[in-house]
């Protein structure tokens, strides 16, 4: 029974042909792309060029956004730790990466 409210609900129903949202989340393997490109030692020329693409597409979501690229940078951390290593001694073998998702932009420090 509450589930049939629920459908039914005016909110989801207009929500529902609302794919205004949709916009901003094509760009996310390229941001994706990018932050990758900083793991690697590259500049971070994409990653700052396909974020600022994408909350000019849809700036409703940019936070939803940037959320997203904290969370990828935190697993892309986390998944290239080859040793069990703790917290504090990833967070310091990764800082130059860290710094560099940071400043996303800084070509002084990438070169």
């Amino acid at each position: 029974m509450f589930a049939v409210a629920y459908s039914l609900c005016g909110f989801v129903a207009a929500n529902f042909v609302n794919i205004m949202w949709l916009d901003a989340l094509i760009y996310l393997p390229l941001i994706c792309n990018g932050i990758d490109r900083i793991k690697a030692g590259r500049n971070a020329n994409q990653l700052f060029i396909w974020l600022t693409i994408c909350i000019i597409a849809n700036y409703y979501i940019g936070y939803m956004v940037g959320l997203f690229t904290l969370i990828y940078v935190a697993t892309a951390i986390i998944n290239d730790n080859d040793q069990q290593l703790k917290a504090f001694a990833l967070l310091k073998i990764n800082r130059p990466f860290i710094n560099r998702f940071f400043i996303c932009g800084d070509l002084q420090r990438l070169n």
